[in-house]
């Protein structure tokens, strides 16, 4: 049952119970909505101040760096970020599933942050401007809050895309990496003259190569 309800002990022990192969040992209906795990309320966490200077951080961030890690956050599985998941439901007043840019800002103003930086961080995380924050669009906002998942899942997309297993990716591998899921939705690269330029970006050493940790100090610099 690894990686079942995000792996949770209760969770296990729960579904082994109600699928004994002995009959005396199977729960009943009314045991099975006793069990502890689904007796066990969610605690919602609120938004530390290190994970809200990373929210308004992050909002500023370019809409480049915004892009890939948004396409690092839809790799990222929920069970691995659990307390972002409670704030995120925190802030979803009317359980849509998304949060509105009100609901985004009047969140944020109730952790402390001024009225005008509130509302203009909830706009900057809408990356489609389609005035809702998707829970991947959050979940990038706290990039550097969830360095380790986010790192991991640049490593995942860095992998792919380093056809030749070389360490590195050149130009024409990074054009084609901007051609795909939401770096190509923001239409980013018009031309290989433009990957080049990002290129040089992120190629801290001159070698006309992107490693991957220049690939990581690029786009998370606080935290490397």
């Amino acid at each position: 049952f690894d990686g079942v309800f995000g792996g949770s002990a209760r969770a296990k022990d729960l579904v082994t119970a109600m699928l004994a192969h002995d009959e005396k040992d199977r729960l009943d209906i009314a045991e099975c909505l006793r069990h502890p795990w689904l007796d066990c309320p969610t605690t919602v966490q609120p938004l530390s101040e290190n994970a809200l200077r990373a929210l308004a951080r992050g909002s500023k961030k370019s809409k480049t760096k915004k892009r890939f890690l948004l396409e690092a956050a839809v790799r990222i599985p929920p069970h691995e970020v659990e307390h972002i998941n409670s704030v995120f439901k925190a802030l979803d007043t009317d359980g849509n599933g998304v949060l509105s840019i009100v609901e985004m800002s009047s969140g944020l103003e109730k952790l402390g942050m001024e009225i005008p930086a509130a509302e203009a961080t909830a706009k900057q995380l809408d990356l489609d401007g389609n005035g809702e924050i998707e829970y991947t669009e959050f979940l990038a906002g706290l990039a550097s809050h969830c360095a380790v998942q986010f790192k991991h899942a640049l490593w995942t997309i860095f992998c792919k895309y380093d056809t030749d297993h070389s360490g590195h990716i050149n130009a024409q591998q990074l054009m084609t990496l901007m051609q795909q899921g939401h770096l190509n939705e923001a239409r980013l690269l018009k031309n290989e003259a433009a990957a080049h330029r990002l290129l040089s970006c992120m190629d801290t050493d001159g070698d006309h190569l992107i490693s991957f940790d220049e690939l990581c100090c690029y786009l998370l610099p606080e935290c490397m």
